[in-house]
C-alpha cells in the first residue's frame, strides 16, 4: 500500500470530499474553486459588483440572474465568487438563504434581520492589514502588491516574510523620493512592519469591517481612541458613542451627499464597541444599551426596514465600498407552496436596486422554477431583468473541468498531509472514472468520488471499473435515522433564520438549565444535576452542577455564574470575584453574554487571572452561541418524542459538537482518558509509571490555593478596584504540602542509579518521569517536544530538562531566541557558557565544511548546502543563488582547496564569510544579491577558521547557550539557526552509535527552523548517536509530522484558541468528533498554567500532567546521576 493511497483513504480527510457547499466554508470554497467553470455566471456577478463600486446609477447594470439545476453549484459559485471579490477590498456581501416559511406581511422585517445576521458572520470576513501596511503597499503598483495581499489571505507566513523583504528596498526608495528631505525608515524596519502585519492581520466580519473603515477614514483623535479601546475590549469606549456618531454621520453626508439615520450610526458604533444592544438595534429591535440614556425604539414599518438597508449601502459608499445582496435558493419559497412570495422576493430585490444606487443584487434560482413563474412578475420587474445582463445558465463540467475539480480536493489533502506534490494523489484517479462522470452535476461527481474512496478503503486497493459501476462493493449505508435527523436539523436552521437571544440573566439561566437536562443523552453514563441559586451580594445568577456516575462512580462539582454586568465601576469584576468565592470546593465557571475583555489593563484582568489560577473556567458565550442554543432547544422539543432521536443525539453528540461553549461548561473531567496497562517494572521503580488518572477533577486547585493568590487589597469585594493585573501570567500558587511532595519525587530521581528527570505529577498525584534508559522499556528515541501558549509553562518545562542534564554533566547546545536561558541566574549555577551572538558573533566558522559519517569533508557539498539555506531563508532567486555559489567557490579556491576532493576533518583552513562578501563587492553585477544578504554580514557575526575561538567539534563537548535574542530580525535568526543545525548534524551523527544518551540540543521557538531537512534527519537518527533534541513551540501544528514523529516524549500545555486545542486533541486521539475526543477537547480548553498532557512509550495513550516548574526546584538536588556509559 503506497503512501499516497494511505493518505487518499485516510478518514481524517473525509470532510474534503463533501458534496455540499456552504457559506460557512467560503474560504474553502475558494480553494476548491474551478475558475473556468461557470464563466458566464462569474462574469455576471463581477460585472454587477464592479458597476456598484464604480457608482453606476443604472439599476440594470447592478443585477445578476443565475439559473441552474439542483446540484450544479449555485451556492458554491456565490460563496467563491463573492469571497474572491471581497479580497479585493471594501465589499460588504450578505448571502440570504431563502428557505424560511415567512409570510408576505413579515417579509421586510425578516429580510433586514437576515441581512444583519449575515453581515455579522465571518464567512466573508477577510484578514485586513493595518493602515500603515496598506499605506506602504499603496506605494507599489497594484499587480506587485497583489501577491502579498494574497499571501495574507492564505495565511502563508513564509511567503509574507519573503515578499516583505523583497519589497522593502523599493518602498524605502519610493518613500525617500516623496519625503522631500524628511527622514524615512530603513528597509529593515519596513520589512519588519510588513512581516508583523502580514503574519497577524486583523480579521473582521463585513459589518465590523464597515465600522472599522468608517472610523479609519474619519481619522479624528476621538475616532482613533474609540477604535483602540473597542479593540482592547474596554467597554468604557461606549460613552463616546453619541458624540462620535454625530461626527461620523456628518462625514458620511459629506462623502455621499446622502443622510443616514442617527440611530443606524449609533447602533453600528455600539456593535463595534462590544455592546450586544447595537446588534439588536441594527436588526430593527428595541434595545437598551450600556450607555445611560441611550436606547432604541423598534422599527415597525416596511419602509423603515428598507431605509435601514439603504443606510448600510450609503455607509459602504462613504468608504468607496459596495453593498451586495445575494438571494440563494429562491426556489425554496416555491417548494413551500408560496409562489407569491417567490415573485414578491424578486420584485422587492429589484426595487432595492432601483431605490438605492449603491446596492447590487444577485438572484440564484432553479431554472425551471424561474421560467414557470417568470410571467407572474410585474412588467416593470421583467423589463428591469431583461434590460440587465442576460440570465447566466450553469452547465455541467467538461472533462478538464471535472479533473480540475478533483485536483482541487487533492491539493487540500496534500497540504493537510504535508505532501509536496499532488501528482501521486491524482494518479490514483483513473481516467475511466473521470470519463464516466462527464456531463454529471457537480454534486453527483463529488458524491461518486467519495464513493470511490469508500470502496478503496473497504477493498484496501483501488476499485476496478466494472466493480465500481456495477456497485459490487458499495460503501456502508448511512443509518436512515442519522441521515434524516441531520437533514432535519439543517432544515430547521434554514427555515427559522431568527432565533431568540436571551435578554435577561434569568432567561440565560433557564436555557442553561435546559441544556443540563438535555445533555443526559450525550453524557451517559455520567449524570448531571443542576440547582439554581442567586448570589445576594452581586445578584449573580448561578447553577450548582454536580456530575456523577461513570465507570467507577466518580463525581465532580462545579459552580457556574452568569456574569453579564457592565464592565464599569468594577461591577463585572465584582461578579467574577463573587463566583470564585462562592464556588468553595467546586470548580468555578463563569459565563457571559459575549466575550470577556482581554486587555491586561481591563478592570476584570485581576479577577480573571485569579479565577483561572484557582482552576476556574472562563466561557465566552457569544450571541451566535446563545442563538444556536435557542435553536437547538426548539429542535429537541419538536422531536424528543420520536423513536431513534435520543439515540441519534447520543451517537452524534448533537449539542456538544455544535455549541462549543457547552463543552467547557458541561463536559466533566471524569473518564477523560481510557485506562492504559501499567508497564512491567522492577518493584522499586513501579511507582514511576503513572497509572490512569483518578477521579480528582483535572485542573482543580489544591485546598486554599485561591486564598494563597489573593492580595490583601481584595479581601473585601468593595476593594476589588485595588487589585492590579500583571502583564505576565502569575506563577500558579502551590501549597507547601504539594511543594514538599514535588521535592520528594525530585530527590528520588536524583538518587536513581540511572539518569531520569522528574517532570511533575499526574492527575492522580503520582510522579511522572522522563526515563530514557529504563532497563525493560527504553524510550524509542530521546526527542522531547513541548507546546503551549506564552505563559503556559514551556520554558519552565525545558529548563527542568536542561537543569537535570547539566547537573549530570551532559554536553548541550541551546539556541536561545528569547533570552530564556542566557540569564546568569539560570546559566551560572549549571555551568552553562553563554555566547552573545549579537555582540561577539558565532564562536565557530560556519563555512568550515561539515564532516560526513567517515569524518571526511568535501567542500563542494558544503557550498551547495550553504547556498540552499540562503536561498530558502532570504528568498533568493535562481540567479542570485548562482552568484552566491560562485562567491563561495572562489573563497575556497583562493586558498588552494580542491572543491571535489575529500579531506580529513581539520585538514583544510576554510575561508570566512568576509572573503565571500569581499568577492561580491568587487563584482557590481552581484549588488542586488549583496543588498539582500548584507544585513547578515554587516553585523560581523562570522569568524574565519583563523579567528574562531572554537571549532564546532569543540563546542559539542561543552555546555553552551547561543544567545540569539538581540539579533535584529527573524531572517538573521533563522539563517544562523540553520547554519548551526548543519554543523550539528554533521558532527553529531558520525563515529560510533552507542544508542545511549550523550548530549542535548534545545530549540525553543522552533517554528523558525521547522522546515529544516537536516533537523528532521538529526531527530530521526538521533537515537543511534545518543542525541536528545528538545523543541519548544506555541502550537501543535507548528511542527511537521515527520519531525514530531521523531520526538517520542510530547507535552501539550494549554492553548487558548479553539483551533489549536483541536490540533492537540487530534494528536492525542486522532479525532475531535468521538466522545473521547470531545472530552479531551473540553479538558484542553480548561487547562491552567503548567497543566497539560504527556505521552510517550511509558505513558500511553496519554496522561494529564502538572509540571513541577524549575523555579521551585532545589538549588542542589540531593543526588546526581552520571551519564549512562
Amino acid at each position: 500500500m503506497s503512501d499516497a493511497f494511505s493518505i487518499f483513504i485516510d478518514p481524517r480527510f473525509n470532510g474534503v470530499f463533501s458534496q455540499t457547499a456552504s457559506l460557512q466554508s467560503a474560504k474553502d470554497e475558494v480553494n476548491f474553486d474551478v475558475e473556468s467553470l461557470h464563466a458566464e455566471a462569474r462574469g455576471a456577478i463581477t460585472s454587477a459588483v464592479r458597476a456598484t463600486r464604480a457608482g453606476d446609477s443604472d439599476p440594470n447594470a447592478r443585477i445578476a440572474l443565475i439559473l441552474g439545476e439542483a446540484g450544479f453549484g449555485k451556492t458554491h459559485l456565490l460563496a467563491a465568487s463573492l469571497r474572491r471579490l471581497a479580497v479585493q477590498g471594501q465589499l460588504y456581501p450578505a448571502v440570504i438563504q431563502m428557505t424560511s416559511p415567512v409570510t408576505d406581511a413579515d417579509y421586510d422585517r425578516w429580510m433586514l434581520e437576515a441581512v444583519i445576521r449575515e453581515l455579522n458572520n465571518p464567512y466573508f470576513g477577510i484578514p485586513r492589514l493595518g493602515d500603515d501596511a496598506k499605506a506602504l503597499l499603496g506605494l507599489l503598483p497594484a499587480e506587485d502588491a497583489a501577491p502579498f495581499r494574497q499571501a495574507v489571505q492564505d495565511e502563508d507566513r513564509a511567503l509574507c516574510q519573503r515578499l516583505a523583504h523583497e519589497f522593502a528596498p523599493r518602498l524605502a526608495d519610493e518613500m525617500e523620493r516623496r519625503a522631500h528631505g524628511r527622514a524615512v525608515p530603513a528597509p529593515e524596519q519596513i520589512a519588519m512592519l510588513l512581516v508583523r502585519r502580514g503574519s497577524a492581520p486583523e480579521w473582521y466580519p463585513p459589518l465590523i469591517d464597515l465600522a472599522h473603515a468608517l472610523l479609519a477614514q474619519l481619522g479624528t483623535a476621538d475616532a482613533r481612541t474609540f477604535k483602540a479601546k473597542a479593540e482592547a475590549g474596554d467597554l468604557d469606549c461606549l460613552e463616546a458613542v453619541p458624540p462620535l456618531a454625530r461626527s461620523l454621520r456628518r462625514f458620511i453626508h459629506q462623502r455621499t451627499n446622502n443622510v443616514v439615520s442617527e440611530d443606524f450610526v449609533k447602533a453600528l458604533l455600539l456593535h463595534y464597541g462590544g455592546d450586544l444592544a447595537g446588534f439588536d438595534a441594527l436588526g430593527g429591535h428595541a434595545a437598551e444599551t450600556e450607555v445611560p440614556g441611550l436606547s432604541f425604539a423598534p422599527l415597525e414599518r416596511p419602509e423603515q426596514y428598507r431605509r435601514r438597508l439603504g443606510d448600510i449601502s450609503t455607509a459602504a459608499r462613504a468608504v468607496d465600498g459596495a453593498f451586495v445582496l445575494a438571494f440563494d435558493q429562491l426556489e425554496s419559497f416555491w417548494s413551500l407552496a408560496n409562489e407569491s412570495l417567490y415573485v414578491r422576493a424578486i420584485e422587492k430585490a429589484v426595487n432595492l436596486v432601483q431605490e438605492f444606487p449603491n446596492i447590487s443584487i444577485v438572484l440564484a434560482s432553479l431554472r425551471n422554477v424561474y421560467e414557470e413563474l417568470h410571467d407572474k412578475l410585474v412588467q416593470s420587474t421583467r423589463d428591469r431583468i431583461r434590460l440587465s445582463l442576460a440570465p447566466a445558465y450553469l452547465k455541467p463540467p467538461n472533462r478538464n473541468q471535472l479533473r480540475t475539480l478533483f485536483e482541487r480536493r487533492m491539493e487540500r489533502v496534500a497540504r493537510m498531509a504535508d505532501m509536496e506534490d499532488t501528482a501521486p494523489l491524482m494518479d490514483l484517479i483513473p481516467d475511466w472514472l473521470v470519463e464516466g462522470l462527464v456531463g454529471a452535476r457537480i454534486r453527483e461527481a463529488l458524491s461518486e468520488l467519495a464513493r470511490f474512496r469508500a470502496m478503496a478503503l473497504n477493498l484496501e486497493r483501488l476499485p476496478e471499473e466494472a466493480e465500481f459501476f456495477d456497485d459490487a462493493a458499495p460503501a456502508a449505508p448511512v443509518p436512515q435515522s442519522a441521515r434524516d435527523y441531520a437533514k432535519a436539523w439543517q432544515d430547521h436552521l434554514d427555515q427559522h433564520t431568527a432565533f431568540d437571544v436571551p435578554e435577561t440573566d434569568d432567561d440565560r439561566l433557564d436555557l442553561l438549565r435546559w441544556a443540563a437536562s438535555a445533555l443526559a443523552a450525550e453524557l451517559a453514563p455520567v449524570q448531571v444535576r443542576a440547582e439554581a441559586s442567586t448570589l445576594t451580594e452581586t445578584q449573580t445568577k448561578g447553577l450548582q452542577l454536580t456530575f456523577s456516575g461513570g465507570e467507577a462512580g466518580q463525581s465532580e462539582m462545579r459552580f457556574l455564574g452568569i456574569c453579564t454586568a457592565i464592565n464599569r465601576d468594577y461591577r463585572l469584576a465584582k461578579q467574577i470575584e463573587s463566583v470564585r468565592r462562592h464556588a468553595g470546593d467546586a470548580r468555578p465557571v463563569i459565563v457571559g453574554k459575549q466575550r470577556f475583555p482581554r486587555s491586561k489593563s481591563a478592570q476584570v484582568a485581576g479577577p480573571l487571572d485569579k479565577l483561572r489560577a484557582a482552576g476556574g473556567i472562563v466561557v465566552d458565550f457569544e450571541p451566535a452561541d446563545w442563538q444556536m442554543l435557542s435553536a437547538a432547544k426548539r429542535f429537541v422539543e419538536a422531536h424528543q418524542s420520536e423513536g431513534g432521536f435520543r439515540a441519534w443525539r447520543a451517537e452524534t453528540g448533537f449539542l456538544l459538537s455544535r455549541i462549543a461553549p457547552l463543552r467547557a461548561i458541561f463536559l466533566p473531567t471524569i473518564e477523560i482518558s481510557a485506562p492504559a496497562p501499567e508497564m512491567e517494572r522492577e518493584p522499586e521503580e513501579r511507582d514511576h509509571a503513572a497509572p490512569p488518572p483518578e477521579v480528582t477533577p483535572a485542573g482543580s486547585a489544591p485546598e486554599d490555593r485561591a486564598d494563597a493568590l489573593e492580595p490583601e487589597a481584595a479581601e473585601d469585594l468593595d476593594q476589588i478596584a485595588e487589585v492590579e493585573s500583571s502583564e505576565e501570567p502569575a506563577e500558579p500558587a502551590m501549597t507547601e504540602e504539594a511543594v514538599i511532595d514535588f521535592k520528594k519525587h525530585e530527590a528520588r530521581a536524583a538518587a536513581s542509579d540511572r539518569f531520569q528527570v522528574f517532570l511533575g505529577t499526574s492527575d492522580a498525584k503520582t510522579p511522572i518521569y522522563w526515563d530514557p534508559h529504563h532497563p525493560e522499556d527504553r524510550l524509542l528515541n530521546f526527542g522531547f517536544l513541548v507546546t503551549g501558549d506564552p505563559g503556559s509553562g514551556k520554558t519552565q518545562t525545558l529548563r527542568v530538562l536542561i537543569d537535570a542534564m547539566a547537573r549530570a554533566d551532559y554536553p548541550m547546545c541551546i539556541l536561545d531566541f528569547k533570552n530564556d536561558y542566557a540569564d546568569d541566574r539560570f546559566a551560572k549555577p549549571l555551568g552553562l557558557s553563554v555566547y552573545d551572538v549579537s555582540r561577539a558573533g558565532l564562536p565557530f566558522n560556519p563555512l568550515h565544511p561539515v564532516p560526513g559519517m567517515q569524518g571526511e569533508v568535501q567542500p563542494i557539498r558544503h557550498i551547495h548546502t550553504i547556498s540552499e539555506i540562503f536561498q530558502r531563508v532570504f528568498g533568493l532567486g535562481t540567479q542570485q543563488q548562482a552568484k552566491l555559489k560562485n562567491a563561495l567557490r572562489q573563497g575556497f579556491e583562493d586558498r588552494g582547496i580542491n572543491l571535489q576532493h575529500w579531506y580529513r576533518a581539520g585538514e583544510i583552513t576554510a575561508p570566512g564569510f568576509g572573503d565571500v562578501v569581499e568577492y561580491l563587492r568587487e563584482h557590481k553585477e552581484s549588488q542586488t544579491l549583496l543588498n539582500r544578504v548584507d544585513p547578515l554580514f554587516d553585523l560581523g557575526l562570522f569568524p574565519s577558521d583563523e579567528t574562531a575561538p572554537l571549532t564546532f567539534g569543540d563546542l559539542l563537548e561543552k555546555k553552551i547557550v547561543l544567545d540569539l535574542h538581540d539579533l535584529p530580525n527573524d531572517e538573521i535568526k533563522a539563517a544562523i539557526a540553520e547554519l548551526i543545525i548543519i554543523q550539528a548534524h554533521g558532527h553529531a551523527l558520525r563515529g560510533e552509535a552507542p544508542r545511549v544518551l550523550r548530549r542535548l540540543f534545545v530549540f525553543d521557538e522552533a517554528w523558525r527552523v521547522k522546515d529544516s531537512q537536516r533537523l528532521q534527519e538529526m531527530a530521526r537518527e538521533g537515537r543511534a548517536f545518543g542525541i536528545a533534541i528538545a523543541i519548544g513551540t506555541q502550537f501543535p501544528v507548528d511542527i511537521p509530522d515527520d519531525l514530531a514523529g521523531s520526538l517520542e516524549t510530547q507535552i501539550f500545555l494549554s492553548n487558548s484558541e479553539a483551533r489549536h486545542q483541536a490540533a492537540t486533541v487530534r494528536k492525542l486521539c486522532s479525532s475531535t468528533s468521538t466522545v473521547e475526543g470531545q472530552r479531551v477537547w473540553q479538558k484542553a480548553a480548561s487547562l491552567g498554567q503548567l497543566q497539560g498532557f504527556i505521552r510517550n512509550q511509558h505513558y500511553k495513550p496519554y496522561r494529564l500532567i502538572t509540571v513541577y516548574p524549575h523555579y521551585l526546584r532545589s538549588a542542589e538536588p540531593e543526588a546526581v546521576a552520571t551519564p549512562a556509559e
